[in-house]
C-alpha cells in the first residue's frame, strides 16, 4: 500500500499543502509563499521584521499598538503663516507665531487698526487690553489674557493680588502687574507713597537709583555711595564642586554638576532613589552611576534576567524580558530576538531604558533668579516679582 504526500509549490516558506502546488500559509504568515510575516492586530502605523504578530513601529510613531503619533508637527503641519510647530506631549503640540499673527495655528493676522504709536496697519490691543508705553516699546496691558496682542486667556489676576484697589492686568504667562493707586506703590500696591513737598526740588537719580520722598535711594540689589556697588551673592564661590553660582536680588542659586545636588552642591546625588534594581537586587550608588547586586541565579545589570544553571538553551525568555518592567518613565517594552528587548522611550527621556531626562532646564535659561518649568518638549520661566519676559529678562519697573 502507498502513502501520497502533496508536494506544495516551490519556495513555500511557511506553509503546507493538500493538493500539489498549494501553498497554505501557518498562521501569523501571509504572501503567495507564506515568506511574509503578519503585524499584530490593530497594529496601526508599524510593522513585523522576521517574526509574525510583532508591532515594530514606523518612525515618529509610539505605543504598543504604534498609534501614539509622537511627531504631531511632522505628520499634521498645523501652524500656519510661518509659526514654528513645537510637540508637547503625545498627540500635543503648541506653534510659535511670526511677528503679526496669533491662535492656536497662527491662523489669526493683524487686523486693520491703530496701535499706541498711531501706525496705520498694526493690530491694537484685544480683548480689552490697552496700550502701554515704555522707555523704548509699547505693548498691550491685558487683563485676564496675554501675549503680545492679549490673544491668549490667562488669570494671574484671580487671587486679586493688587491692593489697596489696585488694577490687575496679566504680563505675561506667569507675571502680573498692578496699576496702583496714586498714593501706593510696590508689585502689590502695599507700600504707601509718602507726600512730597511741592517746594521740593525733583530728584535727579541714576540707573542703580530710584527717587523716595524727595531723595535718591538705592535699588534692590545696589548699595554703596552712588548705589555703584552690585550686591552679588556669587562674588564668595558658595557653590561647591564646580557648581554653577546665578545671582539674584536677595541670595544666589547654585546649578550642579552631574551627580551633585544640594544648595550648595554638597552632597553626592544618591542614584538608587528611583529604585532601579528589579527581582530584590540591592542597589549600590556610586559617583554618577549605580550598581545592582543580584540574588542568586538572577542576572542583569538591572536584576531583570534570570541564569540557567541546567546549562540548556535560553527558553522562551523573549516571553518574560518585559515581564520585569525594565522601562523607565512609562516607556514601552517591545521584545525583540529570542532573549532581547528595546525601550522606545516617551518624549523627553532617552539612554537604553529611558533613564535619562533630555531636559530644557539643564543649560538653567531664566535670568533673574527665575524658576525653569520643564514641559518635556518646551520651557517656561516662572519669574520672580520684579521681573517679567519668556527669560525673564526685563524688568517691571517703569
Amino acid at each position: 500500500m502507498y502513502a501520497f504526500v502533496a508536494i506544495c509549490k516551490t519556495g513555500c516558506l511557511h506553509g503546507f499543502c493538500d493538493r500539489p502546488g498549494e501553498c497554505r500559509c501557518d498562521p501569523g504568515w501571509q504572501g503567495d509563499k507564506c515568506d511574509r510575516c503578519k503585524p499584530f492586530p490593530n497594529c496601526k502605523n508599524g510593522y513585523c521584521l522576521d517574526k509574525p504578530w510583532q508591532c515594530i513601529c514606523k518612525k515618529n510613531w509610539g505605543g504598543s499598538l504604534c498609534n501614539e503619533d509622537l511627531d504631531y508637527c511632522g505628520t499634521h503641519k498645523p501652524c500656519q503663516n510661518g509659526g514654528l510647530c513645537k510637540n508637547t506631549e503625545v498627540g500635543q503640540y503648541v506653534c510659535e507665531c511670526t511677528k503679526g499673527f496669533y491662535g492656536i495655528n497662527c491662523e489669526n493676522g493683524r487686523c486693520s487698526g491703530e496701535d499706541c504709536s498711531g501706525t496705520k496697519n498694526y493690530c491694537w490691543c484685544l480683548n480689552g487690553g490697552s496700550c502701554h508705553r515704555t522707555n523704548f516699546t509699547v505693548k498691550c496691558l491685558c487683563q485676564n489674557y496675554y501675549g503680545e496682542y492679549c490673544q491668549h486667556r490667562i488669570d494671574n489676576c484671580k487671587v486679586n493680588p493688587c491692593l489697596h484697589g489696585g488694577r490687575c492686568y496679566n504680563w505675561d504667562t506667569y507675571d502680573y502687574f498692578c496699576r496702583c493707586p496714586t498714593e501706593f506703590t510696590g508689585k502689590n500696591c502695599s507700600i504707601p507713597k509718602p507726600l512730597l513737598s511741592l517746594t521740593q526740588p525733583p530728584c535727579n537719580c541714576n540707573e542703580n537709583e530710584q527717587c523716595f520722598n524727595g531723595k535718591c535711594v538705592c535699588r534692590n540689589g545696589f548699595s554703596g555711595k552712588n548705589c555703584s556697588r552690585s550686591d552679588n551673592f556669587c562674588d564668595s564661590n558658595p557653590c561647591l564642586n564646580d557648581g554653577t553660582c546665578i545671582n539674584s536680588l536677595s541670595t544666589f542659586q547654585c546649578i550642579c554638576q552631574s551627580g551633585w545636588e544640594g544648595s550648595r552642591c554638597e552632597d553626592e546625588r544618591d542614584n538608587c532613589l528611583e529604585k532601579p534594581c528589579k527581582n530584590g537586587g540591592t542597589c549600590i550608588s556610586g559617583f554618577n552611576n549605580f550598581t545592582c547586586k543580584c540574588p542568586t541565579n538572577i542576572t542583569g545589570a538591572l536584576c531583570d534576567g534570570r541564569s540557567n544553571p541546567s546549562g540548556n538553551s535560553k527558553n522562551n525568555l523573549s516571553n518574560k524580558s518585559c515581564f520585569s518592567s525594565p522601562c523607565l518613565h512609562g516607556s514601552t517594552c517591545l521584545i525583540v530576538g529570542n532573549d532581547d528587548f528595546i525601550c522606545i522611550c516617551k518624549r523627553g527621556f532617552d539612554g537604553s531604558l529611558c533613564e535619562k531626562l533630555t531636559g530644557h532646564c539643564l543649560s538653567s535659561p531664566c535670568q533673574n533668579g527665575g524658576r525653569c518649568i520643564e514641559n518635556i518638549q518646551y520651557y517656561s520661566c516662572e519669574c520672580k516679582p520684579g521681573f517679567m519676559g519668556k527669560l525673564c529678562e526685563q524688568s517691571t519697573h517703569l
